[in-house]
């Protein structure tokens, strides 16, 4: 075998060995289509609860669908009733019909990158027929960040980066590979539950898994 030959196979091997630990890197929690899974956490989740735990609660949301600010309640209340045995991750899936819906989730990524997701999560909900009338929500989002105590002018270049837009548009492509065409849509351990429209008959959906796992 000539030296080209042998430079060749030694290069194509070391491009092999660093894709393999990207592969372990950024595997967890991925598809093979590089696209967040639905029994699984990803590294881009927003999660509450114990990340070990056994019991894992999906939901693809959209803080401009007014059943989804009614889960949102719904899925707080049970992590905190059931907090040490499972845990929640939020994903994006704001939906067409929505004219806010995908600035929102924008305006939640950006509060996430000062560590205040889960505050203008619930702020989105509990405003939503705020911001969700408006033709241009940015004032009202950049409130909200005042409120919070964030900075300002740090959100609102967050709120316009790539980043944060392509961390919507990875959980909206996940949905749409998993043909989602509604919201809320949650999955407990993998499997798609059909929504009751209670407290208790969520709360008896979470119980019964947890119960089921060892």
């Amino acid at each position: 075998m000539n030296s080209k030959r042998i430079k060749f196979w030694n290069y194509a091997f070391l491009a092999l060995f660093i894709a393999g630990l990207l592969m372990v890197k950024l595997g967890g929690g991925f598809g093979s289509s590089g696209l967040p899974l639905v029994d699984k956490l990803s590294d881009s989740d927003w999660v509450k609860g114990d990340k070990n735990a056994k019991v894992i609660i999906i939901e693809y949301s959209d803080f401009e669908c007014p059943a989804c600010a009614i889960y949102s309640k719904f899925l707080n209340d049970a992590m905190n009733e059931f907090g040490e045995h499972a845990v929640f991750a939020y994903r994006h899936y704001p939906l067409n019909i929505h004219k806010n819906s995908t600035s929102a989730a924008w305006a939640a990524e950006a509060a996430g990158v000062q560590g205040k997701f889960w505050e203008m999560h619930d702020r989105l909900f509990i405003y939503q027929d705020a911001w969700s009338k408006e033709e241009n929500p940015e004032e009202i989002y950049n409130k909200f960040a005042k409120d919070l105590g964030l900075d300002v002018e740090k959100f609102k270049a967050d709120y316009q980066s790539d980043a944060t837009h392509q961390n919507v548009e990875l959980d909206r492509k996940s949905a749409k590979k998993n043909k989602l065409n509604s919201t809320p849509t949650i999955f407990i351990n993998g499997q798609q539950i059909n929504n009751p429209g209670t407290y208790e008959g969520f709360r008896t959906l979470v119980r019964e898994a947890v119960q089921a796992t060892p």
